[in-house]
């Protein structure tokens, strides 16, 4: 502490004094909560690619909430193809955004002990972190030009199939059910998805809970050519990187060609493979990528192959040589071999 630096010996009265000091300066506020609300954020429909039956999807629940006509719901968001990272934060980001609407995400799994601390105000049961925090959301969309807000529960299915693991996770699902409610007697337009990835949950999970009848499921570009080139090449220009070619035609063949490599990529896979480009063309020097690249990337990313490191002009000498005397030994033999014959 500053009090003390000029002090030869800090006292037991010294330490005493800091610590009851440093509770009060280090004390948990609400601004030490670790649920974030977005008002704005800053995802639109437009930024969905390769999604277009998602996208549709999407609009239903926008024009349901720019209208006033959404009511409070709950729907299950799904992966088609099961994969972690397939967009469904970005698909509901992009409905909150769309609709200048206070955006929420939440986990689950946290609600599987008897009392949590979410909001930084202290441990409590899981019913009142979640009335608390509903009451936070019913006053953000009371304000909001919809009457509106946008709720994502990741891990959703541990609150109707946790009770072998929480007896905690079936008392929160109660909780936020009554709190749905309470948003309908209100009048508000609170869209609530509860996110998972297997799709063979998407269904049991609407069955088991019925406020969450409704369902998005995110298209999947693992198996679609069109769409993974339709989002290879946003991303592309999202990350500055320009294509090699000279024509059109050119650059559409190598974004042809990153699109039939990637067979059976899930969006995420797609994404890391952008990155991974990048990296390779900057080492190589490359200010546009070509299909060198793309091909590098694929080989980095999909065997762990590393990448290259610069070879000194030494080394390159020291491998030629040792290559030639390969041919030299051949050389020699096969002409030994025919004098002897």
């Amino acid at each position: 502490s500053a009090y003390f630096v000029g002090k030869k010996e800090i006292t037991e009265a010294d330490a005493k004094k800091y610590i009851d000091e440093a509770k009060d300066l280090f004390k948990v506020t609400k601004e030490g909560s670790s649920v974030d609300i977005e008002f704005d954020t800053g995802t639109k429909l437009k930024d969905i690619m390769g999604k277009s039956s998602t996208k549709k999807e999407a609009e239903t629940f926008i024009r349901q909430i720019k209208t006033g006509t959404l009511g409070t719901k709950g729907a299950i968001i799904y992966s088609q193809d099961g994969s972690v990272g397939s967009g469904r934060k970005f698909i509901a980001k992009a409905i909150a955004g769309e609709t200048k609407s206070p955006y929420v995400e939440l986990n689950a799994m946290d609600f599987g002990a008897q009392e949590i601390d979410l909001l930084g105000s202290g441990p409590m049961s899981t019913e009142s972190t979640i009335n608390q925090l509903c009451s936070l959301v019913q006053t953000q969309a009371e304000a909001s030009p919809n009457k509106s807000a946008v709720m994502l529960i990741e891990n959703f299915e541990y609150l109707p199939f946790g009770e072998s693991i929480s007896e905690y996770y079936p008392k929160s699902l109660a909780q936020l059910s009554r709190e749905i409610d309470n948003f309908s007697k209100k009048g508000l337009n609170v869209l609530v998805l509860g996110s998972v990835t297997d799709p063979e949950l998407a269904g049991e999970c609407s069955e088991k809970v019925l406020k969450f009848i409704d369902k998005i499921e995110v298209e999947s570009p693992a198996n679609n050519i069109n769409a993974r080139e339709e989002i290879l090449t946003d991303f592309m220009k999202k990350k500055g990187l320009k294509i090699a070619g000279e024509t059109k035609a050119d650059k559409k063949a190598v974004a042809k060609l990153m699109a039939e490599k990637t067979d059976g990529f899930p969006f995420v896979y797609l994404v890391n493979l952008v990155d991974k480009i990048k990296t390779v063309a900057f080492e190589r020097g490359h200010k546009s990528i070509d299909i060198g690249d793309v091909t590098e990337a694929y080989l980095q990313l999909t065997t762990g192959r590393p990448a290259s490191a610069p070879i000194s002009e030494y080394s390159k000498k020291i491998v030629a040589s040792h290559e030639c005397g390969h041919g030299f030994n051949l050389e020699f033999m096969w002409n030994l071999a025919e004098k002897q014959n």
